[in-house]
């Protein structure tokens, strides 16, 4: 028989409950044999066996259910152990749990002391079998009770809703990620900012090098385009037998050949002109030398000889001498002589009008005998046009090689461009993989993280399955699986308020806690006095005490 004694406002109470057979092995590491509360919470003194999987406490509201719970969690955890814990007015009280450890078949009876002081600070003692003090108490209480209890319950209530699971899962699983982490996993050397969750760290620099890769992907397909585009254009542009000579080179030399082509033209044209001006000046010389002839050719334009200046002279001095003797000879003599002067100077004047019709003459024919060999210049021009036209042609295929080369250049260009943004894709999506798969595992086994557990922004992952679309009986299991890889090597359960899920699933509720040898401690409300039930008895009998 189990002994449970109870003492409620100073009251001993009697309750007797028959040991159900076990019916699963598999002895949790961490046994609970017994629990006393003393002064705690809403009890005097309560003094309860506890069976191998544990007790589930039954009973309607206010009968002092929770408490069991409050005092394991207060023992193992120094959770709730302040004076607003202790019963009414009294000065002290606390928690004992005699435990079994089981270790390679021995098994090690202890004892936890946890005492809590209205005034000062508690105690925590672990006893040995002999009674005597385990140094170290908390490290050892910690290594005992390693892990993070959750109630299954609690996770099944907002299992679908992905945000409140999240911040379930993350408070009871504190996960560090270092700068050192980062930059290792993400091929870095930089500051990082790794405040919050671990899981929330890992989770924005995994978004941040998804937004990464997702932007390098659209510029690799962009650079690939770039180099198919390059890659038509160079085609097209393609010269089997490129011109030598660059553009600007080529554009020299029809620059030169358009000199030389308008200095010949500009030759020809003041050629023109002056075999213009030359008609009109043959036709003056022509008609200067006429009209020099003409003169020439009058009787007046005889110029008297000396001789006959000197016979008049020699006759005017005669005439002279003999002034009164021949008057009239005389005068003759003088009008003959001016009449000579008149006609010399006429004669002077024509033959200066001659002379300087023929200078005239002369001069424009001396200019005219200078112009260009119209025959050969014409030549020259053609050859000069011809010139032009070829070095244009030059040009034109300079150009068409330059632009093909420029594209070649160009794609070469996009060609290593398209290199460097595949390598950097290459990278991020290496990256976005190690975040992904290699560091949530290694961040796991560095911070004692839940196994198989993801957390995402938007869903909760346990062995890759998404707990935010589970079925109604899929949501217990998972619940207890989830809290069953949190809760650590002591294999212990705590449900307060199993009447959330209906009296019947409540027995498959208890055997699924059970499974492989674990504890489970809970609370259900139910018509009635307190009852304390066996564990394996509730789940063998169908929720009911047997």
């Amino acid at each position: 028989m189990t002994i449970v004694r109870i003492f409620l406002n100073d009251q001993l109470l009697d309750l007797t409950q028959p040991e159900e057979t076990r019916t699963m092995a598999n002895e949790p590491e961490i046994q609970i044999t017994r629990l006393r509360l003393n002064h705690f919470r809403g009890w005097d003194q309560v003094d309860v066996e506890v069976g191998p999987g544990g007790t589930i406490f039954k009973g309607k509201e206010a009968t002092g259910k929770s408490s069991f719970l409050f005092g394991i969690r207060a023992a193992v955890e120094a959770d709730g152990i302040g004076p607003e814990a202790l019963r009414f007015d009294a000065p002290n009280g606390g928690v004992v749990l005699d435990m079994v450890k089981v270790e390679q078949a021995r098994r090690t009876a202890m004892q936890l002391k946890r005492t809590i002081k209205r005034k000062g600070k508690g105690e925590l003692e672990l006893l040995g079998s002999d009674g005597v003090p385990i140094p170290r108490p908390k490290e050892q209480i910690d290594a005992m009770f390693s892990g993070r209890r959750l109630d299954p319950l609690e996770v099944y209530k907002v299992i679908n809703d992905a945000k409140k699971l999240r911040q379930l899962i993350m408070e009871a699983n504190p996960v560090t990620v270092t700068g050192e982490d980062l930059n290792r996993w993400c091929e870095t050397a930089q500051e990082w900012n790794t405040e919050g969750h671990g899981q929330e760290v890992l989770t924005r620099v995994r978004e941040m090098y998804e937004a990464k890769r997702k932007t390098s992907g659209q510029a690799s397909d962009q650079a690939k385009a770039a180099v198919v585009m390059k890659t038509a254009a160079a085609n097209g542009l393609r010269v089997d037998n490129p011109e030598p000579m660059t553009p600007e080179a080529a554009r020299t030399h029809v620059a030169a050949a358009e000199r030389d082509l308008a200095v010949l033209l500009d030759r020809r044209r003041q050629a023109d002109r002056r075999a213009a001006e030359s008609e009109g000046t043959r036709a003056k010389v022509a008609e200067l030398r006429a009209h020099a002839e003409e003169m020439m050719g009058r009787p007046e334009s005889v110029r008297p000889t000396e001789g006959e200046f000197a016979a008049l002279n020699s006759e005017h001095l005669a005439a002279l001498r003999a002034f009164d003797e021949a008057k009239l000879r005389l005068a003759k003599a003088v009008t003959d002589l001016d009449g000579y002067r008149d006609r010399q100077k006429v004669a002077c004047d024509l033959l200066d009008q001659a002379d300087a019709a023929i200078n005239q003459a002369n001069t424009l024919e001396a200019a005219i005998a200078g112009d260009e060999d119209m025959p050969a210049l014409a030549e020259q021009t053609i050859a000069a046009e011809a010139a032009k036209v070829d070095a244009e042609a030059v040009v034109v295929r300079a150009e068409a090689a330059a632009k093909w080369r420029a594209a070649k250049q160009e794609l070469l260009a996009a060609e290593a461009t398209q290199k460097t943004v595949d390598e950097e894709w290459e990278k991020l999506d290496r990256i976005v993989k190690r975040l992904s798969k290699e560091a949530p595992s290694e961040l796991a086994a560095h911070s004692d993280m839940i196994p198989g557990l993801e957390v995402t922004p938007d869903a909760v992952y346990l062995d890759k399955k998404n707990l935010t679309v589970l079925s109604g009986s899929e949501r217990l299991k998972f619940a207890v699986a989830l809290v069953k890889r949190m809760a650590g090597k002591a294999k212990i359960l705590t449900v307060d308020g199993m009447e959330a899920i209906s009296p019947a699933e409540q027995p498959a509720f208890v055997r699924m806690c059970l499974e492989g040898g674990w504890v489970l401690f809970a609370t259900v409300v139910s018509d009635g006095p307190l009852q304390i039930v066996d564990a394996y008895s509730f789940a063998n009998n169908g929720g009911k005490a047997a």
